[in-house]
């Protein structure tokens, strides 16, 4: 098992990596959660932090994507998350194979996508509508915070999101004056509402030490950090939040092709419960589990691969826990 420090360091090289490239090809992202909340505090991680957060408008990230994947397709350590999923995604990962969190997911670098609107009542207010539907197809729960008009077809499901994606996300302008910004599925992940940011609270980007190296962030860093976290950012939380998520990291000695069949199997499990989990019957939901994973082990059991079945109960198991 390895301390959360060795995690810490191979999420750093993952971060170098991303930022040399950015140089390269004049991309624009910056720092963000926890990442930028530990280099405001004293320039180092949170000591229980596992992961690194950076943003990239949409815009921004469509530049660096076809260098980032180059570089996977080279590396025998080096992998992009949305690559193995059997649909597009609203989230990334920039994952390496050195380590395994909970002996089956590569540790990963997250790298969230920020829309950029124009700062008026009905597009940010369009902007929220779709939002609601995203976020209540995805996980069958209301995000209050626009119209909903989902419904509880598959067909709805899938076309919907493909729409999300294809039609609205990914046809974000450039970063300009003016615009406001936000993150690809808002706020709906923590519990309060928080408003979207100004383009002068982003732009133009400075930079701030992380492990004495600069990074860049937002122009207004600390507005920034009071939206995310409230007017007492600086401040650690108590002691016995002060913990990372449970999980067991441990090195990697399996080689790249077997990863990436786990990440496809595990990402076509996720996607058949998301299909078919049913809205109206919450209670069913555990349910529909079971014949997933069912399916999940079929392929592997077809390919001999025990070991994936295994881990990926200590996965759950532990995720449970949580």
């Amino acid at each position: 098992m390895l301390s959360i420090a060795e995690v810490q360091a191979e999420l750093f090289r993952l971060l170098l990596i991303v930022d040399e490239l950015c140089k390269q090809h004049d991309v624009s992202y910056w720092l963000d959660g926890g990442s930028l909340l530990g280099a405001r505090r004293n320039g180092e991680f949170i000591p229980w932090d596992d992961d690194i957060d950076i943003c990239f408008p949409v815009s921004e990230y469509q530049k660096i994507r076809p260098h980032l994947k180059a570089l996977c397709d080279q590396s025998e350590e080096l992998l992009l998350y949305n690559d193995y999923r059997p649909s597009p995604h609203w989230s990334e990962y920039f994952g390496s194979l050195r380590i395994l969190k909970n002996g089956l997911l590569p540790v990963k670098l997250d790298i969230v996508l920020v829309k950029v609107l124009p700062n008026e009542d009905a597009a940010i207010q369009t902007d929220k509508n779709w939002v609601e539907n995203a976020w209540y197809y995805g996980s069958g729960k209301r995000a209050d915070l626009g119209e909903l008009t989902a419904t509880n077809s598959i067909a709805a499901k899938q076309a919907f999101m493909q729409e999300f994606l294809e039609e609205y996300l990914y046809q974000q302008p450039t970063p300009s004056p003016g615009f406001v910004y936000n993150y690809a599925v808002n706020d709906v992940l923590v519990s309060r509402s928080r408003p979207y940011y100004t383009h002068e609270q982003l732009f133009p980007l400075t930079t701030i030490q992380l492990l004495g190296k600069p990074f860049p962030v937002p122009a207004k860093v600390d507005e920034y950090l009071t939206i995310l976290y409230g007017e007492n950012f600086i401040q650690p939380p108590a002691a016995h939040l002060q913990r990372p998520e449970e999980s067991v990291n441990s090195s990697n000695t399996l080689p790249k092709k077997r990863i990436e069949s786990w990440l496809r199997w595990f990402y076509q499990r996720q996607q058949l419960y998301f299909l078919h989990r049913s809205v109206s019957n919450p209670l069913l939901r555990p349910l529909l589990k079971f014949p997933s994973f069912l399916r999940l082990s079929a392929k592997a059991i077809a390919r001999g691969d025990f070991l994936f079945i295994y881990r990926y109960l200590k996965f759950a198991y532990l995720k449970w826990r949580h």
